[in-house]
């Protein structure tokens, strides 16, 4: 699984983007499940995040599970999943499960004030509703040939238009039909033991209904950056301009270790598009 319509997963720069983002975003901590990551640079930002206690990585690889990730759908996922939910349940107040090519959105406001909102109403329904789903807005993830060539430049703010209205196919319904994410309350001793599954915490829709609360996507969403769909284009009316609130953007662009910036872009100074 090489590409993503437009840039590839194994750029060192979608790897240190993501991380950096999230924890300007306000996520406490990380649990990477590797499993096609074996570049040198990429190694590097894993080793750089890992010293600094913002993520724990996993070996996924093929080689290291006997096969296990490679014969198991989409590379064991549901098995990652669940291991990152066993080993954050009573320890973290909230979980949410994220690839490479989807970011959380809270737009200028930051992650603890919508978790805040989920936890108010985790407590007035008793602990009934303990999942809080988010619903998915597509960004358009294509590069023009100079953008691809431009390895000083950020990928996600290169990556800055977004259809105006739902049209991508599994993007406009609930759960599954709308590539929703959601929070996980993990907290309490007195939840129920689940194995969660991708889009709601179970494929069972009615039990799902009972314990899910839907977020308002102006308040929070996940930008998911693949638009496979799209590769014609979209007509101007259809697109508008989606950039990253600017103090994430700098947060990325001014990240600490200059070493490693000008290693990922060639240079120690990430200049604005």
């Amino acid at each position: 699984d090489e590409g993503i319509s437009g840039f590839k997963k194994r750029d060192s720069r979608l790897l240190l983007e993501w991380l950096t983002y999230h924890r300007s975003l306000g996520v406490t901590h990380v649990h990477v499940y590797k499993h096609i990551y074996d570049d040198p640079t990429s190694e590097r930002v894993l080793e750089y995040f890992q010293e600094e206690g913002f993520i724990t990585v996993h070996d996924w690889r093929p080689k290291v599970s006997e096969d296990i990730t490679r014969q198991t759908y989409q590379r064991a996922k549901y098995l990652a999943m669940t291991d990152c939910y066993l080993r954050s349940r009573g320890a973290a107040d909230f979980l949410t499960v994220g690839d490479l090519d989807e970011l959380l959105f809270t737009g200028a406001a930051p992650l603890s004030r919508v978790l805040q909102w989920c936890h108010h109403h985790f407590t007035v329904t008793q602990h009934a509703k303990f999942a809080f789903s988010l619903s998915s807005k597509t960004v358009l993830p294509f590069l023009s040939e100079a953008q691809e060539k431009a390895r000083s430049s950020m990928l996600f703010e290169l990556m800055a238009t977004a259809e105006r209205a739902c049209k991508a196919p599994f993007n406009c319904g609930k759960y599954h039909q709308g590539r929703q994410k959601y929070f996980l309350r993990l907290l309490e001793p007195d939840l129920p033991l689940l194995i969660p599954w991708t889009h709601c915490v179970t494929r069972d829709y009615d039990y799902s209904d009972k314990v899910h609360l839907q977020i308002d996507e102006k308040v929070a969403h996940v930008r998911h950056y693949s638009g496979q769909w799209f590769k014609e284009g979209l007509p101007p009316s259809e697109v508008i301009q989606a950039p990253l609130p600017a103090p994430h953007l700098e947060a990325m662009r001014g990240f600490e270790s200059k070493a490693l910036m000008l290693e990922v872009y060639g240079t120690a100074k990430v200049q604005p598009v």
